[in-house]
C-alpha cells in the first residue's frame, strides 16, 4: 500500500508545481478587460508551465533515485 501512494506522489507531483500557472493563466483571462490597458506578457505563463512540469518530472527521478539506494523495507 505504500508503494502505491509512492508512486501515485511520484506522477503527480510535477503536475502539482505546474497548477499555480495554469491558475495563474486562467485567473488572468478572467481579468482580461481589467488588464487590456497594460502590456501583458503571456510568454512567461506559457513558458513555465512546461519549465515547471520539467522541474517536477527531475525532482521526481531524484527523489526516487535517492529512495532506492536508501530503502528501509
Amino acid at each position: 500500500m505504500a508503494r502505491f501512494f509512492y508512486w501515485i506522489g511520484l506522477i503527480s507531483f510535477p503536475f502539482l508545481l505546474a497548477i499555480p500557472f495554469v491558475l495563474g493563466i486562467v485567473e488572468i483571462l478572467l481579468w482580461s478587460d481589467v488588464l487590456e490597458r497594460r502590456d501583458l506578457d503571456f510568454g512567461f505563463y506559457l513558458f513555465s508551465i512546461p519549465l515547471m512540469f520539467i522541474v517536477g518530472c527531475i525532482c521526481s527521478v531524484v527523489i526516487h533515485r535517492t529512495l532506492s539506494k536508501n530503502r528501509i523495507d
